[in-house]
């Protein structure tokens, strides 16, 4: 009897992680059989440095989708084996780039056969479960991060005393809150720029009246979040101004707006939506991430001087 299974949907979680751990006992008991110094949790990690001549934190944890303080701890770990580096970039010296050391390089050439013989392995019995695994995983993951779990959840169990949010476009009676919203966080970690001071003391002048759009998250009477369109040129915009006040994060508003302003995009025919940001508001850039927005290299002439990273999403 396997208690977790009778369980069924209520132990998914639960049985992942299983999974996940008996997996990971047998890679490291295959690491240690072939004399290999190395932890199947560093795989991810140690395989992009093999695949990019050097990094950042912060690009790593973008690009696998995972913290930041969780990419630390594992390049840590990496870095004390002696098969990681940290190098001062060449052009911008604030900024630490991650590579592979010599031993490092040794390891990954004992390492690709095992990863060519495992993922092999792994295929075969993907291929013979029904529906295909990998293709059910990937569908159930963008599901879930995409559904606001928690909150669906909750609006079940006590429906009468859920938070309804609303999606409104810019009006007259807005004016104030745009500000408001966005000078809290800019103020915050930041300062507010010239660039700031002229758009949102005049959003219809400066985002609407120039192709841009305005949203607003409402609940009640009260503006509980913002995000704008910038038309940079002819099918590309700028999601930008986009802020939560404190009293409402942690209920999803971010990814509503998101969503809200990714549709709106498409309805204006854009082919891609860009954005700035910087490192340090790391829930906003896994917000973006797991929106689809990608890193792409920064411009020389940069519209915010607190940006230290740039993002695009395609649109189909």
């Amino acid at each position: 009897m396997d208690y977790l299974k009778d369980l069924n949907e209520l132990a998914l979680g639960s049985r992942l992680k299983r999974l996940s751990d008996t997996i990971m006992r047998e890679v490291t008991i295959l690491y240690q059989k072939s004399g290999i110094d190395f932890e199947p949790s560093l795989m991810p990690v140690f395989n992009y440095l093999s695949n990019n001549k050097e990094a950042g934190i912060t690009q790593i944890a973008t690009s696998l989708s995972i913290s930041q303080p969780a990419v630390s701890q594992f390049i840590s770990t990496l870095t004390k084996k002696g098969y990681v580096k940290l190098s001062i970039d060449k052009i911008d010296t604030r900024k630490r780039n991650l590579q592979l050391t010599n031993k490092g390089r040794s390891l990954l050439i004992q390492l690709k056969p095992i990863w060519e013989v495992i993922a092999a392995e792994v295929k075969v019995m993907v291929i013979e479960s029904e529906p295909n695994l990998l293709d059910a995983l990937n569908k159930f993951e963008t599901n879930f991060i995409k559904m606001n779990f928690n909150e669906r959840v909750l609006n079940k169990i006590n429906p009468e005393g859920s938070e309804v949010v609303k999606i409104a476009e810019y009006r007259d009676k807005y004016k104030d809150a745009i500000r408001r919203l966005n000078y809290e966080w800019l103020e915050k970690y930041f300062t507010v720029e010239p660039i700031d001071v002229r758009s949102l003391s005049n959003p219809q002048k400066e985002i609407i009246d120039k192709g841009g759009y305005v949203c607003f998250a409402v609940m009640g009477e009260e503006v509980a979040g913002t995000a704008s369109l910038l038309k940079v040129k002819n099918n590309v915009y700028e999601l930008g101004k986009m802020a939560v006040t404190e009293k409402y994060q942690g209920k999803k508003i971010g990814q509503k707006l998101m969503e809200h302003c990714i549709e709106k995009a498409r309805g204006l025919k854009s082919k891609k939506v860009i954005l700035y940001s910087n490192s340090k508001l790391a829930a906003a850039i896994n917000l973006y991430f797991k929106n689809g927005f990608r890193v792409i290299p920064m411009e020389e002439s940069v519209p915010y001087k607190r940006s230290n990273i740039k993002m695009e999403l395609l649109l189909n």
